[in-house]
């Protein structure tokens, strides 16, 4: 979240959040912290690494690193995100463990292609055709650093991002139209699935999970072990039932 852009429109210097000095850097440090696409976010806490799934427009807040960035006393930041709340400009979902903030109309004033853009793109050169394929290699290992590091995030490895067969596997299914988090619905699915068997946890891998099973992965649903358990019960409810209207009419 720390690169790219966001877009202003002039009409801000007509807004209510910009004639208060203190609430325009909060409204403008909200802006710059959002997230550009869905994405998955690790959280340290007194319990351990937790998961956090944000969309577009969204992130998560926490008073106390905001009040470094934005170097202000956590109680006025709480005061001005409450304003902006109330203001309508965003919203606040609270958690026991944080909380998850979503900028109100985000893709209303955040969408970046518009006639123009598409205009130049029909008019591109070779020579920016070329510009767009070392952006798009660029992207590339961009989003391969993003999941090899995720991936060690989880599964408390300590793989590499410059390694060339892992590279090549992740390479290979981009290309293939997965996205960033497909690969992260991977390690998590197979993570939960392996991590306490001694069989298979060796397998946690990018060889294993980034290979040619890697569509058959992403598709697996998931065993609901609570559901199973309701399922095992109400079962034994209805024989124990059964028995003993069987025995009652004896």
């Amino acid at each position: 979240m720390d690169s790219g852009w966001v877009k202003l429109h002039r009409k801000i210097t007509d807004s209510r959040v910009f004639q208060n000095d203190g609430l325009f850097k909060v409204w403008i440090w909200c802006l710059c912290r959002a997230s550009h696409k869905k994405e998955w976010v690790i959280l340290k806490t007194g319990k351990g690494n937790i998961e956090v799934e944000v969309e577009p427009g969204q992130f998560v807040f926490g008073r106390n690193s905001a009040s470094k960035n934005l170097r202000m006393p956590p109680s006025s930041i709480r005061n001005r995100m409450e304003k902006l709340k109330n203001i309508g400009n965003l919203d606040i979902k609270q958690d026991n463990q944080y909380s998850l903030i979503t900028i109100i109309n985000w893709h209303t004033y955040q969408v970046i292609e518009n006639k123009e853009d598409r205009k130049e793109d029909k008019q591109r050169t070779g020579k920016g055709q070329a510009k767009d394929t070392y952006k798009n290699d660029k992207n590339d290992k961009n989003d391969i650093k993003h999941i090899v590091e995720f991936m060690n995030s989880i599964l408390e490895t300590e793989y590499k991002t410059t390694t060339a067969k892992t590279n090549q596997l992740i390479h290979a299914r981009l290309n293939e139209g997965f996205t960033v988090e497909n690969f992260k619905t991977v390690i998590l699915k197979k993570h939960k699935e392996w991590r306490y068997n001694p069989d298979m946890v060796k397998f946690l891998r990018p060889e294993t999970l980034f290979g040619v099973k890697f569509e058959s992965y992403l598709n697996q649903h998931e065993n609901n072990p609570e559901k199973e358990k309701l399922e095992k019960i109400q079962t034994a409810i209805e024989y124990l039932t059964e028995k003993e209207v069987e025995r009652k009419s004896v």
